[in-house]
């Protein structure tokens, strides 16, 4: 029998972010990326999240906290978006630090960076010419 591996809107390689205040990270995407919550959070009996899920754009990022005894892993993530400026004025406006003001670039991209509250690095991107 052959079967479709992977659901749609997923990609072979998937973003999972593990980082301490899970719910307070979902707000976060939702308002900086226009993010969706696409499932039920899965909660463990500790009342930290297991497993969530956010659509933004045509991806699906997977979300939790740390399990017991592990600690959080920030990670740095490049985001095409519609509008490098618009998602890098909401991130500075949701408490992201270290910006690096969006600029034109030579390799065609208009790109700015931040660290979100959560420690994760982001670079945004909007190509000069949107395919």
């Amino acid at each position: 029998m052959v079967t479709k591996p992977i659901e749609p809107s997923y990609h072979s390689i998937n973003q999972f972010f593990v980082v301490d205040d899970a719910p307070a990270f979902i707000s976060f995407l939702v308002t900086v990326f226009d993010g969706i919550e696409a499932r039920d959070r899965d909660v463990r009996a500790d009342g930290t999240v297991d497993h969530a899920d956010v659509a933004i754009g045509d991806s699906h990022v997977m979300i939790s906290d740390p399990a017991a005894g592990q600690d959080a892993r920030p990670s740095v993530s490049y985001a095409y978006v519609r509008d490098v400026d618009a998602v890098f004025t909401a991130a500075m406006n949701a408490g992201a630090e270290l910006p690096v003001e969006p600029a034109d670039r030579a390799w065609g991209d208009r790109v700015g960076g931040f660290t979100d509250p959560f420690k994760n690095r982001w670079w945004i991107a909007t190509p000069k010419q949107w395919r």
